[in-house]
């Protein structure tokens, strides 16, 4: 059975099966992925990508990204 893993940003990468992990974050199952090297990957990629309803505000002096909770699930 494999070992699963917490990130510091509530990510996590749970024991599925015999030989699979889970992905899970906010309380939603995003991946199921068959190593731990594919489970870091992913987090990694969804961690760069905007989640829905992320906002972007104009200012002055810069462009300011404001986030707010991801809305994906497999399917």
């Amino acid at each position: 059975m494999k070992k699963g893993f917490i990130t510091q940003d509530h990510y996590a990468a749970i024991p599925y099966g015999k030989k699979q992990l889970m992905v899970i974050f906010n309380n939603q199952q995003l991946e199921i992925v068959n190593t731990e090297l594919q489970a870091k990957k992913f987090i990694e990629n969804h961690r760069a990508t905007p989640g829905i309803g992320t906002i972007f505000v104009e200012s002055e002096s810069s462009r300011v990204k404001v986030k707010h909770t991801r809305k994906k699930s497999i399917e």
